[in-house]
């Protein structure tokens, strides 16, 4: 084995222990490492309705416009 093989040898003797720790506790705080994503059912009311969402996209845009102006 080369100089340069010796050494990555070494760093992954050294490093895997903890990257294999890194991965298993990043997996259990996700619960899981298949279940990072889960499925939420669609909501409409409050802040998530859509005519809501379009007022407050309008004011911004209405609110820039004056700033812009007045600038």
């Amino acid at each position: 084995m080369g100089l340069m093989t010796s050494r990555i040898m070494a760093a992954v003797r050294k490093c895997g222990p903890a990257a294999i720790i890194a991965l298993v506790v990043s997996g259990a705080h996700a619960g899981g490492i298949d279940r990072i994503d889960h499925e939420v059912a669609l909501d409409q009311s409050g802040i998530w309705d859509r005519n809501v969402q379009l007022a407050l996209e309008y004011a911004v845009i209405a609110t820039e416009g004056c700033v812009g102006l007045a600038w």
